[in-house]
């Protein structure tokens, strides 16, 4: 689960001690929104007790961002033994005030039994809540869902809709999703055009899949022209980022396509990468070649 510690906008442009004074100075008079600012800084300085006891104060008020900040600090053993029932009982009372991001964590943890007791039910319920209040990885979560039958029955229209919204706000795992089912046709009308739409954007925005299943699109000429150097291209940049496949179809390319385009030390160099990413078909690729070179 990624970390996110929030802090809550305060009208004070004062900078470094004296801000942190100005901090303590407001927390004692219990202004809870300056406890929470007090205990990040506190915590980005390592001194995640004294945070956990700033937070708690803010929760212990109905400031609900300090549950969630202490749940984190439960979950994460940040001054406190780890404890997910009670990161759990904490996410719990800042979600039913309405707090979109202790939904979406009490989820996660319902979804894999950590704390609760697992139920993808009981996660589902959660993330729509989320979903509905704005937290877009909950949107693509209920997606996940409905796409994998976890928890709900499988309802790929469904599916498309919560992805098509996460997507909308750079949830890219979401975008590569929703354009697999518009090149599948599945709970969408089928379009490779709208898929590599979607692989594109989350291609440029770092989600290697997505770049390679564009490569196979530029491979296959589904929804645009067919052009091999594009596929490379893309191909590359996703092996660059550890995609085992695309490094095994540069190596294909380099091996087996066309005469302009073949290399066999690069046919070689791009098998073994692949090999080394667990795939079984390059490290086969890769002792053909290297059988070739004793002969």
């Amino acid at each position: 689960m990624k970390v996110f510690l929030f802090v809550v906008i305060l009208g004070m442009s004062i900078a470094g001690d004296c801000y942190i004074d100005g901090l303590e100075i407001k927390c004692n008079e219990n202004n809870y929104k300056a406890c929470i600012n007090l205990g990040v800084k506190l915590d980005n300085n390592k001194n995640h007790k004294k945070a956990n006891e700033l937070w708690k104060k803010a929760c212990d008020a109905g400031v609900f961002v300090g549950c969630y900040n202490l749940g984190i600090s439960y979950e994460n053993q940040k001054g406190v033994a780890q404890d997910l029932k009670k990161a759990a009982k904490l996410w719990k009372k800042a979600c039913d005030g309405n707090d979109a991001d202790s939904c979406h964590n009490l989820g996660l943890l319902y979804a894999h039994g950590k704390g609760v007791e697992q139920s993808y039910e009981k996660a589902n319920e959660l993330w729509l809540k989320a979903c509905d209040s704005g937290s877009f990885n909950s949107c693509y979560n209920i997606g996940l869902s409905y796409d994998k039958a976890l928890g709900v029955k499988q309802d790929m229209a469904k599916a498309s809709e919560f992805y098509a919204k996460a997507c909308s706000s750079n949830t890219i795992q979401a975008c590569t999703n929703l354009g697999y089912l518009y090149a599948h046709g599945k709970g969408v009308e089928q379009s490779y055009e709208k898929a590599n739409e979607l692989w594109l954007k989350a291609c440029d925005s770092g989600m290697s899949a997505s770049c390679s299943n564009l490569a196979i699109a530029y491979t296959n000429a589904e929804g645009v022209k067919k052009d091999y150097k594009k596929a490379m291209y893309f191909h590359k940049k996703a092996c660059d980022d550890n995609h085992a496949n695309s490094c095994y179809n540069l190596g294909v390319f380099y091996k087996y396509g066309p005469n302009n385009l073949k290399d066999k030390i690069l046919a070689k160099q791009y098998f073994k990468k692949a090999c080394d990413l667990k795939s079984q078909e390059a490290c086969n690729e890769y002792k053909a070649l290297k059988s070739d070179d004793n002969l």
